[in-house]
């Protein structure tokens, strides 16, 4: 059989099994595997909604990955723990940045204009040219900030241990937890602005390890500031 009709054939049947709202059977074992890799647990009623996005999911990554392999994608996918939310639900509960605005606009954008200038005198060579952080060591692995929506604290220390590990070899995980505990802004869980956190940093002069001071997703009840 000619390779690209098996792999048309491949898709079909699984936009076919995604449409009959069927459950697959054959997934019986790896379905009750995840629940209990992720702690996932369901009511009766909630049980076979659930299943079925999952198997969606799982035929998604299928998909992909056939393509990765056929050079059609850059990357590979795999389940996590989300694999039974959908895009929205996904997006309802993990993305609430709550942007905070600068105080003076207009420096930033005559900023923006000096370095786009800037940016024109650069050789076109050094202007696209890429560089994998993880490869030279100062990116950490990926963090989990789950429902806290603390991304200006994991900003921060992700540019802080890149910076540190470039400087002294050495990189050390940093803790977003110390940041929203303590930084000056009160804003705990809803704090957006990395800068606030690195004039936390520079005010103190340091921040704890993620090591020495663990993330728990939440304001912490003592006051440490």
């Amino acid at each position: 059989m000619n390779f690209w009709l098996f792999l048309g054939s491949v898709a079909v049947s699984i936009l076919a099994a995604a449409s009959t709202g069927i459950l697959d059977s054959k997934l019986d074992e790896d379905w009750k595997n995840w629940k209990s890799q992720h702690g996932n647990q369901y009511t009766k009623d909630e049980e076979s909604y659930r299943r079925m996005i999952w198997e969606d999911n799982m035929r998604y990554i299928e998909q992909h990955n056939i393509e990765h392999s056929l050079g059609k994608r850059t990357s590979k996918v795999g389940m996590n723990k989300f694999g039974a939310l959908t895009n929205e639900e996904f997006n309802k509960l993990m993305n609430g940045h709550r942007r905070i605005e600068a105080v003076n606009m207009t420096e930033i954008e005559a900023d923006e204009r000096d370095e786009s200038s800037e940016s024109e005198e650069i050789p076109i060579e050094l202007r696209t040219a890429s560089v994998d952080w993880r490869r030279e060591g100062l990116v950490t692995p990926v963090k989990n900030q789950g429902q806290c929506r603390s991304s200006g604290a994991f900003s921060a220390t992700g540019g802080i241990e890149g910076q540190w590990a470039k400087k002294h070899g050495n990189l050390v995980s940093l803790s977003e937890q110390n940041l929203i505990d303590c930084q000056g802004s009160k804003l705990g869980c809803y704090s957006g602005s990395a800068v606030k956190c690195f004039n936390y940093v520079i005010d103190f002069q340091g921040i704890n390890s993620e090591e020495t001071y663990p993330y728990i997703g939440k304001v912490n009840p003592q006051d440490f500031s």
